[in-house]
């Protein structure tokens, strides 16, 4: 049983080798039947192409076609499309020293397995071809021929890529650095130039001016940020003064801000019960200083409409002592709102007014 297997397996790899070779026969004898040589070959249908074709070589189970060595054969034209490019397992190429015209074909792009392609001295135009299908390309020769235009960055990126010549042809533009490893013949003939590798002093100093930029923007953002806080601390700080003086009365109190006022009216005690004592000097002095005070209070005006806010006052004259001393704690709430100047020069105006009328009242003749 395991013998009648194998002998199916065989039979079926025998068949498709053979038909591979049909296939690559095929392709070839297309070639030269629209791409006819100037010299004669020994291609016919009747023979294998892998026992006795000139220029032809298989490989070892002689199945498929892995070269072709065609060289001055006088081959005239393009090459003509889907004949060559069918070699699927074709490794070397070299149709060089005929007259092939036309772009480069682009259906080559099917030989994956090509390592040695030798077209030089022929009259190829237009670009280079796209290299990167050919990953296994070692040797490449396209000079003298008539290609133009930039060498395609796909040349210098082939890993196995041993030795080019491009010399002799139209091509422009820069050699790329990988590229620059060959020799300077490979890329005479050519309006090429070297492309400059940066030196280490450039690379050096553009890493400095970056890195200066970068400095430069982390302290301008790191002032900015200090100035920031800086700012938002002043700020808050004077609204913790501004609550500890509200906390110890020192702000909208009315009994502190009464007695600043009290000072204010009667710096030398003409109107405080402090100053009580002090005599007919000093009181004089606390009168000497009212005008001014009932200047700015307008107390002649206001004096009528104070009393009516005050309630019915008791004549001067005809007062008691103890009614005499009048009770601060009604302006009490004119000095509470901190935040109204109108309110604090109300409340101003009413103290100095009320000071003016105890000092009447302590000088003037009792009854």
């Amino acid at each position: 049983m395991e013998l009648m297997l194998w002998f199916i397996i065989s039979i079926l790899i025998l068949s498709q080798a053979k038909a591979a070779e049909e296939e690559d026969k095929a392709a070839l004898l297309e070639f030269v039947q629209k791409l006819p040589p100037s010299r004669p070959l020994n291609w016919n249908g009747t023979s294998s192409p892998c026992t006795s074709w000139t220029g032809v070589t298989c490989d070892r189970q002689s199945s498929r076609v892995i070269a072709i060595h065609l060289p001055a054969f006088g081959f005239h034209g393009p090459i003509p499309p889907n004949t060559i490019s069918r070699l699927t397992c074709l490794q070397t190429l070299s149709l060089r020293s005929n007259f092939i015209t036309a772009h480069f074909p682009s259906d080559f792009s099917n030989l994956k397995n090509l390592t040695f392609l030798y077209l030089h001295f022929n009259n190829f135009t237009g670009p280079l071809p796209d290299f990167s299908p050919w990953t296994n390309l070692s040797v490449l020769d396209l000079s003298n021929n008539r290609f133009s235009g930039h060498i395609p960055p796909s040349l210098s990126t082939l890993p196995r890529l041993a030795a080019v010549n491009l010399a002799n042809n139209s091509l422009s533009g820069e050699i790329p650095l990988s590229l620059q490893r060959f020799p300077k013949a490979a890329f005479l003939g050519n309006n090429l130039s070297l492309q400059l590798q940066p030196s280490p002093h450039s690379v050096k100093h553009r890493q400095t001016t970056l890195l200066s930029v970068v400095v430069a923007a982390g302290v301008f953002a790191l002032a900015g940020f200090l100035v920031f806080v800086f700012l938002w601390c002043s700020r808050k700080r004077k609204g913790n003064v501004f609550a500890r003086k509200l906390h110890k009365g020192e702000v909208g109190s009315g009994e502190a801000n009464l007695k600043r006022e009290r000072k204010i009216a009667a710096p030398e005690g003409g109107c405080g019960e402090g100053g009580a004592g002090k005599g007919n000097g000093d009181a004089g002095l606390g009168l000497k200083q009212m005008p001014k005070l009932l200047k700015k209070a307008d107390v002649d005006e206001e004096s009528g409409k104070s009393q009516e806010r005050l309630g019915t006052l008791t004549p001067l004259r005809n007062r008691s002592p103890n009614q005499r001393i009048l009770n601060f704690d009604v302006f009490n709430f004119y000095l509470t709102d901190h935040h109204s100047a109108s309110i604090n020069r109300i409340a101003l105006h009413y103290v100095v007014h009320t000071c003016f009328l105890k000092a009447i009242m302590k000088f003037s003749p009792r009854s």
